[in-house]
Order: structure tokens, then C-alpha cells, then sequence
């Protein structure tokens, strides 16, 4: 029930002209309460008209209800980073005044009429105090998270390797990551929280709010630091956990990723979309070392990957995989490939790189020569290497999860109705974790 009605809630207050309507009927609703109350007031100390700016005001609170109602739920707003604030000025007044004019003349109307009797007015009493419960009681459902808890898999669940799952985001989950003992898997999410599970006692550890959404997150080889990117390019100390730092860059933070010593991380930056420089910083100053520049009119960068030598960093956009020289920026080779490519990740031996398209592809990283092509089931989705470089795990939008070996390309299985968009293998190649909507998925690997 819960979930049925956050999507329907979600789906009707996505559109302008329907918000536009819930703040107007708030508005009407408020506007006319206020107006047969004011109405009872005037008729007992026999001014009829003071009862205008109190329907009036009523009318604006009105609308303001509405107003807060679509700003909470509305995806455009919950989306636009940086241009938030100009879009909430815009839409403040057409709220205001779209949903307070109508509000007050109702409530000046009602409460100046002389027909309306004392039944009619406890029964319209009546209904509006009804109505405002239940747009109170749509946001406690659509907004109010899951109890953090770890549900184990039955036995059925089990027979196809599910360990058991995690709940406890409130919305869609972004990106799933271990930390380096393997005692830890750290997720972010729509929700605007970073939130730390105990995989070995199964349960919730900590949780971080932060001011913007996190759409990537990478742990230093250490396990001393976090990094976040989203609006900006956040750095937490892990140990305890505290915030220590923020880079800006130039623009907006997407896929992010921590060289394999721990001393620069690099992420995709810029205003436009889509995004077309990778910035590179020293870790642990914050130091700003390289900008890489897509020159292309129609080129971009979508994923980006630092070989564990730490020599090469390789990334992907429209058609094309790029290899630099790390971290001078240096480009050593232009692969042509023959559609966009949608994931990427280099093998730990840094011999070679595997990307995802029409086809998962699997490249020398000196030269960028074909070395083996595999059948994708779709174009989109997520691609991830077991530490030991043996697993070659892909997972698509349509929540296919397939296991390929990856020193020979066999399949080894194929899941169903496992994941969404991001996995994570642990560090002792033990266990895979998915996100499933709000929820985490924890798997033995095959």
C-alpha cells in the first residue's frame, strides 16, 4: 500500500498543471474554512466585512500548504541542483497568487453570504478539516522512510544465493561501495543520505544527510576516506566520521573514482549536459592537478577508470574510448567504438579495460585492441570486476544480472529480478551487493 501510493502521489504531483491544481484546491478549501469561521465571528459582533483580510489570509496559507505539498514531491525541483532556488522563486508567486486570489474571493463569498446555514457551515467546516488530514497524512506516507532493518532471505531466496536485504533509504538508491576490510558496504541515494551497514552483524551503523543529492561514492585504498559527488565533490574522514572537505570544481560532480595508492581522485565535472571535462585533484589537499577537456562539438564523458599502476586513465563517451596519460592528461589513444558506451572498468592487472555497449567488449589498454566481445543483453546498465579480477559481473536495466569468467568469457549464470542500476563485490570476492529500487540486495558470489 505504501508503495502504491508514493508512486501515484509522485506521478500526479510531477505534473505542473496538477500541483497547480492541489495548491488551488488547498487554496479554495483553506480560503472558504476561514471565511464561514470569520462569517460566525461577523455575525456575532455585527461587522459583516472584517471577515475580508481574514479570507484572504486564510486563502494565502492556503496556497502555501499547496505550494509546500508540490515542492516536496515535485521531481523537477528535487533535480536541478544548482538552478533550484532560481526555479522555486519563479514558482513561489504563481502558486501564491494562482492559488490565493481564487482562495480569498471563495472565502470572502462564503462568509459574506447570508444563506448559508449553520449545518452547511459544520458540514464544509467539516469537510476541510477532512481534506487537510488527509494531504497531511499523503506526506507522512510519501515522505516518512523505512525502519532501517536487515530482512534475512527464506529458504527459497536463499536456494538462489540471496543473503537477505537491507531497507532503510526513502528513495531510489545511487551507488553501492565496500569498504577495503569488507566489513562495511556504504550506500547513497535519492534521499539525500549516505547510510553505513555492518555486513557482518547485519545492521545499520550510521547515517549521513547531506545537503544534495549523491549520485557516486569511492573509498580510498585505506579506508580512511569517503568521497561523494553530486553538486560538489564532498570528502569525508572516515574514521570518525566527519566531513573534511569540499571541492567545487567546475560544475556538477557525476562518476567519480580514487587512484589505487590513494592520491589523487578524479571526477567527470562541468556545467553542460552532456558533461565534458574530467577534473583531477590531490586527495588529501585538495589540490586541483589536471582538467581533461573534451574538444569535440558533440563528444562527452559518461565513465571514467584509473588502471591500479596508475598509469592510464581511460574513459568513454559518445562512441569513443579515450586513454590518458595519468595524471599528465596526455592522450595516448582514440578507440573508435561502434555506439556509446554506458559502463567501464579497467582489470586489475591494468593489462586491460572491459566496457559495455551493444556488446561488452574486452581491450588492451596499451592499444585499445580487440581482445574478446561478448553478447550484451541491452545497451545500458553497470558493469563490475571481482577483486581478483576472475568475475566479470554486468548488470542491465531490465534487472538481469549476468556472471561472465573473465580470463575466458564464459557465462557462468544469469539472475533475474536482482538489481537496478549499481554492484558492488566485496573485497574478499564473497559477496555482491544490488540496489532494487530503496532496498539492497546482498548475494554470494558465484
Amino acid at each position: 500500500m505504501d508503495f502504491i501510493t508514493t508512486t501515484v502521489l509522485e506521478y500526479l504531483l510531477s505534473s505542473l498543471w496538477l500541483s497547480t491544481s492541489v495548491s488551488l484546491v488547498t487554496a479554495l478549501v483553506v480560503g472558504a474554512i476561514v471565511g464561514v469561521i470569520t462569517r460566525i465571528i461577523a455575525r456575532r459582533q455585527k461587522a459583516l466585512k472584517k471577515n475580508i483580510l481574514a479570507a484572504i489570509t486564510g486563502a494565502y496559507i492556503g496556497s502555501l500548504l499547496g505550494m509546500l505539498l508540490v515542492t516536496i514531491h515535485m521531481y523537477s525541483l528535487r533535480n536541478s541542483g544548482p538552478y533550484a532556488g532560481i526555479i522555486l522563486l519563479i514558482v513561489i508567486p504563481i502558486y501564491l497568487l494562482g492559488g490565493s486570489i481564487p482562495g480569498a474571493i471563495a472565502g470572502v463569498r462564503i462568509g459574506q453570504s447570508k444563506s448559508i446555514k449553520f449545518k452547511s457551515r459544520k458540514a464544509l467546516i467539516a469537510i476541510g478539516t477532512a481534506y487537510s488530514i488527509i494531504v497531511l497524512a499523503c506526506i507522512v506516507i510519501v515522505e516518512k522512510p523505512p525502519l532501517p532493518q536487515f530482512i534475512r532471505a527464506n529458504a527459497q531466496e536463499q536456494s538462489k544465493s540471496l543473503i537477505g536485504t537491507f531497507i532503510g533509504h526513502a528513495d531510489n538508491i545511487n551507488s553501492l561501495a565496500f569498504t577495503p576490510d569488507g566489513q562495511t558496504l556504504i550506500s547513497s541515494g535519492h534521499d539525500q543520505t549516505i547510510r553505513f551497514w555492518d555486513i557482518k552483524n547485519w545492521k545499520l551503523l550510521k547515517t549521513i544527510r547531506v545537503q544534495n543529492q549523491i549520485r557516486d561514492i569511492a573509498i580510498s585504498p585505506d579506508g580512511q576516506t569517503l568521497v561523494g559527488s553530486g553538486l560538489y565533490l564532498d570528502i569525508w574522514q572516515l574514521k570518525p566520521i566527519k566531513q573534511v572537505r569540499r571541492l567545487t570544481g567546475e560544475g556538477i560532480c557525476s562518476q567519480v573514482t580514487i587512484s589505487r595508492s590513494g592520491e589523487f581522485v578524479a571526477c567527470i565535472t562541468g556545467y553542460e549536459s552532456p558533461q565534458k571535462e574530467i577534473t583531477i585533484w590531490r586527495l588529501k589537499t585538495g589540490e586541483e592537478v589536471k582538467t581533461l577537456k573534451e574538444e569535440s562539438q558533440y563528444g562527452f564523458f559518461n565513465n571514467i577508470a584509473i588502471s591500479p599502476d596508475e598509469k592510464t586513465l581511460v574513459s568513454s563517451g559518445n562512441g569513443v574510448v579515450k586513454i590518458w596519460e595519468f595524471p599528465t592528461g596526455k592522450i595516448l589513444k582514440v578507440v573508435k567504438m561502434d555506439e556509446t558506451v554506458d559502463a567501464l572498468t579497467i582489470h586489475p592487472s591494468s593489462k586491460t579495460f572491459i566496457t559495455l555497449g551493444s556488446n561488452i567488449e574486452i581491450r588492451q589498454i596499451d592499444q585499445g585492441t580487440l581482445v574478446r566481445k561478448l553478447p550484451s543483453i541491452q545497451s545500458e546498465g553497470h558493469l563490475a570486476l571481482s577483486p581478483d579480477g576472475k568475475i566479470l559481473a554486468s548488470l542491465y536495466t531490465n534487472k538481469i544480472l549476468n556472471f561472465w569468467e573473465a580470463s575466458t568469457g564464459k557465462q557462468l549464470q544469469s539472475w533475474r529480478d536482482v538489481g537496478d542500476r549499481t554492484i558492488a563485490i566485496s573485497p574478499d570476492n564473497r559477496i555482491i551487493a544490488t540496489d532494487l529500487g530503496k532496498a539492497i540486495k546482498i548475494w554470494w558470489l558465484p
